[in-house]
């Protein structure tokens, strides 16, 4: 037997953990309900990760795998996934709804099939079972492009919807937006790419480049997503907020019929719905960005992500589901508004203000982590 010394993963933590104990210097004990993981562990030397592959129980590895818990996250994954999957798929009913679903449709589909490998079998780990980590690129590279589109698509929405009520031009770049997404687009890919080749790869040092690498470079991505976000929908909200200011000028010298006024709460409506995606956009990546970074830079880091990985999944179904409530209230907007005369239909200036609502709805489908 190889004699390789207890694992501590910083020089003032406990060897073997705080759920483990050392025994003459080479093996970690673990406490009851506790185990090892050679996932992601790349605290390991190529030699020790050998031997402790070969030798699961007698290693000299942290005691750092909760299975029940990372079970039940996987679980949680699996159910928003399929839930909030199935709940969308019903819309599907005819192609150009598909050509919409089809970043959702991939990304959810492997990420049900994730979770359930990962539930069932936690012993598939990412970055050593190649078929499991394809999945978990997959899901991270269309996830993450269904989330740009989606916030893309939506702010040059709402930026062609608010110009119909202002009469000077927009100082806002759709060249820029589009630069800013390629981007995004070809980092997700580039980082989904290494991750695969991660797994491909039978030499581990090499792994171990290419996924730091990948966390590497997920950080300072996240920096650019920040970027954009708070870039492109401060043009959105500064427009939103004059045609706004003009609606109550115009109350204050004319009456407002009622369909003028329920153009005002439209646009209310979609201030709302516009700064609840925004904040959960930017929550979601500092989220993101802490996880990586930390991954990235630490062997804590390291042990951390293997529960980052489901809950990474969870964080965007429930930014999903922010969305969807997001725009059921806009829905409700439009319902009122579609309710009115025909003559104010007639005369409404544009069917934009209500128009976001089934905007919103199309970019929803492409929405994920």
């Amino acid at each position: 037997m190889a004699d390789f010394e207890c694992q501590a993963l910083g020089p003032s933590l406990s060897t073997c953990g705080a759920y483990g104990s050392c025994a003459n210097g080479t093996v970690c004990l673990c406490r009851q309900g506790w185990e090892k993981s050679t996932e992601i562990a790349f605290y390991l030397s190529k030699e020790e990760f050998e031997f402790a592959k070969a030798n699961p129980d007698s290693n000299n590895l942290v005691c750092d795998l909760k299975p029940g818990f990372l079970r039940f996250l996987y679980l949680l994954a699996l159910f928003l996934t399929s839930t909030i999957f199935f709940k969308q798929l019903i819309h599907v009913r005819k192609w150009k709804h598909l050509k919409k679903l089809y970043s959702y449709l991939i990304t959810c589909s492997c990420a049900i099939v994730f979770c359930l490998i990962r539930a069932i079998d936690l012993q598939r780990a990412v970055g050593e079972d190649v078929f499991v980590t394809l999945l978990f690129a997959v899901v991270h590279i269309f996830g993450n492009i269904g989330v740009i589109r989606f916030n893309n698509k939506f702010i040059r929405y709402q930026v062609n919807s608010n110009q119909q009520f202002i009469k000077e031009e927009s100082k806002f770049d759709p060249k820029k937006l589009q630069l800013a997404q390629g981007v995004l687009f070809f980092l997700d890919t580039f980082i989904g790419i290494l991750m695969i080749c991660g797994a491909l790869v039978d030499d581990r040092d090499t792994t171990k480049k290419l996924f730091l690498a990948s966390f590497g470079i997920y950080f300072f991505r996240s920096f650019h997503q920040i970027w954009a976000v708070e870039y492109f929908t401060k043009f959105v909200i500064k427009d939103m907020d004059y045609v706004l200011l003009m609606m109550k000028e115009n109350s204050k010298s004319n009456k407002l019929d009622e369909f003028e006024l329920m153009q005002m709460d439209s646009m209310v409506s979609s201030r709302r719905g516009l700064m609840a995606v925004y904040y959960s956009m930017m929550v979601y990546t500092a989220i993101i960005m802490f996880f990586y970074g930390t991954a990235w830079l630490s062997d804590i880091g390291l042990v951390a992500y293997k529960y980052f990985m489901p809950l990474q999944i969870i964080l965007g179904m429930v930014w999903s589901l922010i969305v969807l409530v997001a725009w059921k209230h806009r829905k409700g907007s439009k319902g009122t508004m579609t309710a009115s005369s025909s003559e104010s239909r007639q005369a409404k200036p544009s069917a934009a203000v209500s128009g976001t609502s089934v905007d919103f709805k199309s970019s929803l489908h492409e929405t994920n982590i």
